[in-house]
């Protein structure tokens, strides 16, 4: 009953999927959080805490000056000292406005991000990497400026790598129409 995959079988099932290996294409992000009625680390007029206004006019100030700066690594200083300063997310303080998976990785696929944030990614072309201002949350009210750093597209895996893959998955192929033919 045991069909074994010989090697042109294998090579022929890695030309014939290229898709089926390819890994998702990965993110490195940075965020900007402004939650409505946290409090205001800073000295304005006689507000203590975020209003709704205060909140979507600090983020877009911060992508004001993000899209006025070109220079990669000005750009990342502005971004880390306005986190530091302004963000009401102590997780992204504690990471400068790095977005981190639960399992602590800063390479997110499009699954793993929260929905307003796919939309804000989704939102960006190949001349910007800086989103529009937008609402993460509701609950607290909270705005958002989401930032690409890295685009890391899938690449397949060479034929090696996949070998051994490919093989187990045709011997199971054929182990399941031996298994149909003998018992249906």
């Amino acid at each position: 009953l045991l069909q074994t995959a010989g090697p042109d079988e294998i090579k022929t099932y890695y030309q014939t999927h290229p898709d089926e290996f390819i890994p998702s294409t990965r993110f490195r992000l940075d965020r900007l959080d402004i939650s409505v009625g946290e409090e205001l680390p800073i000295k304005y007029k006689d507000e203590t805490r975020f209003t709704p206004t205060l909140a979507k006019s600090f983020v877009a100030l911060l992508q004001r000056k993000l899209i006025a700066t070109p220079e990669r690594s000005a750009q990342d200083a502005l971004f880390r000292a306005f986190v530091k300063k302004y963000s009401t997310s102590k997780t992204l303080k504690a990471t400068e406005g790095r977005m981190m998976t639960p399992l602590g990785r800063d390479l997110f696929v499009k699954t793993e991000l929260d929905p307003s944030d796919l939309d804000a990614l989704e939102s960006l072309s190949d001349t910007s990497a800086i989103s529009d201002v937008y609402i993460r949350s509701m609950q607290p009210l909270t705005y958002s400026i989401l930032r690409l750093n890295e685009k890391i597209p899938g690449s397949p895996p060479d034929f090696e790598q996949t070998a051994d893959i490919i093989s187990r998955r045709i011997e199971d192929e054929k182990y399941r129409a031996a298994r149909r033919t003998i018992f249906d």
